[in-house]
């Protein structure tokens, strides 16, 4: 019989949870970030109100800034 300690028992009865819930957390962010980093059909557009930048879908001609909230027709931008 392996003789442990109350001391060792009560440990590693808290720690191997915790290493459990742990690499668990860490899958899931890895995942995450892997799946947030590849927009797809997307591009970047410039507000012509506020000047920000950000995401837009190609196949939508006219997008919604999400900072000032105007209306860009993307055609008159882009060309």
């Amino acid at each position: 019989m392996i003789l442990v300690s109350f001391s060792t028992a009560f440990f590693l009865y808290l720690m191997i949870p915790i290493m459990v819930i742990f690499i668990l957390w860490l899958s899931m962010e890895y995942k995450n970030q892997t799946l947030s980093t590849k927009p797809e059909s997307k591009d970047t557009l410039t507000c012509s109100i506020c000047f920000q930048s950000f995401l837009y879908n190609r196949s939508e001609n006219i997008v919604r800034c999400p900072f000032c909230q105007s209306l860009n027709d993307v055609s008159e931008i882009k060309s």
